[in-house]
């Protein structure tokens, strides 16, 4: 987080498509919810996440992310990609005013 904020990150590419994540839904949106909070203290634009091809993980990790964005009001665009050059691609896309 500190990176983000010293360097005045405006886009963020998060790379989900190797990660193996064995929580419980409640402490993974804690872990998320507290991630997006600190971000809200950044000057972020855009996040990309590059998907992973597990389709139930997916589902989990878009709904506690529906519910985050609505629970937090996030101020950055966030969306889900399944390749890294999809990803990079809207990150380096011009921001809707």
């Amino acid at each position: 987080m500190e990176s983000v904020r010293n360097y005045d990150i405006k886009h963020l590419l998060l790379d989900s498509s190797q990660s193996v994540v064995e929580v419980e839904d409640q402490a993974y949106k804690a872990v998320t919810a507290k991630f997006g909070m600190d971000l809200m203290k950044t000057r972020l634009r855009k996040i990309a996440r590059v998907a992973t091809a597990d389709a139930k993980r997916e589902e989990k990790s878009a709904r506690i992310s529906a519910e985050l964005r609505q629970e937090l009001n996030l101020p950055m665009a966030f969306q889900s990609f399944p390749s890294q050059d999809e990803a990079m691609d809207w990150l380096l896309s011009p921001v809707p005013a």
